[in-house]
């Protein structure tokens, strides 16, 4: 929770970042912003999971800690 990137829309940051210090950021090309954290972790979970130096029967699981509270909720 609380993650920096949430919300993030890169266009809009990049706007943000020429209007701020006139120039773009050249790395990292992209931020991979999100809405969602549940949905995110999900899906980078299944790009670990596909990936070809993954192998099968390596297990991977994905979980967010609540910055708060520090309590860790594993997402499915």
């Amino acid at each position: 929770t609380d993650c920096g990137v949430t919300g993030l829309h890169d266009r809009q940051f990049r706007e943000k970042l020429i209007k701020q210090f006139g120039t773009d950021t050249i790395v990292p090309e992209q931020f991979y912003g999100f809405n969602d954290l549940k949905t995110n972790v999900r899906e980078q979970v299944q790009k670990i999971t596909s990936h070809p130096w993954i192998p099968d029967h390596v297990i991977v699981e994905g979980f967010i800690i609540d910055v708060g509270s520090g309590k860790i909720l594993k997402v499915d």
